[in-house]
């Protein structure tokens, strides 16, 4: 089974046990989203996105998700899911949240929930584990060099995988013979022929 949640319960400082997540958390893991979102200012908190995101991770057998469980209260979580490395030639983990709220940092719940991640991707048979850290988030980055993680000299690149729509129109031209009543996704009730676009400017 790729999933492989471990079902172990660890127990932690002050009655913390972490366990794996279940769609019942996720409403408490959005708003650890939030809490981290407001220190890594790179993303912008979304609660609908956020929440759409934990879900998908819940339901995909390539992916896990642990909380830190305070007498029912979620104080903290990480979560991880499967790539293919076609440097390792073969699995490879990707940690995507990890994030403890303020009041309980600093009693190795991070670090807790950290190696519950990697247990679970080494189980997976993951070669490597790799993460993306916020280079002005300096706590963070102590944290992550006392656990012994190593940083590269890659440098993280982003783009839309899809552009999103301004409201700008522009006519659609048919090839020669073709009948603007016969496109397929034209020939309906309300179609404008128009396509909506965003410029390069805009993007």
């Amino acid at each position: 089974m790729m999933r492989g949640l471990s079902q172990d319960q660890t127990k932690g400082a002050d009655d913390c046990w972490i366990r794996a997540a279940s769609h019942e958390d996720v409403r408490a893991m959005t708003r650890l989203l939030q809490e981290l979102f407001a220190v890594e200012t790179e993303f912008e908190f979304d609660e609908e996105k956020q929440r759409c995101g934990l879900e998908m991770l819940l339901d995909s057998p390539t992916a896990g998700i642990w909380v830190v469980d305070r007498r029912g209260w979620i104080v903290g979580m990480v979560t991880i899911q499967l790539v293919v490395s076609t440097a390792e030639g073969a699995l490879s983990g990707w940690v995507e949240d990890l994030v403890v709220s303020s009041a309980y940092r600093r009693r190795g719940l991070g670090r807790a929930l950290l190696k519950s991640a990697t247990n679970w991707a080494k189980r997976q048979g993951a070669t490597r584990v790799q993460l993306l850290a916020d280079s002005r988030n300096v706590p963070a980055l102590m944290f992550y060099r006392k656990q012994e993680w190593l940083q590269t000299n890659m440098i993280a690149l982003r783009c839309a995988a899809a552009p999103k729509p301004t409201g700008r129109q522009i006519p659609l031209v048919f090839p020669a013979g073709v009948r603007r009543a016969d496109h397929p996704f034209l020939n309906r009730s309300g179609a404008s022929g128009f396509l909506s676009v965003q410029s390069e400017r805009e993007s």
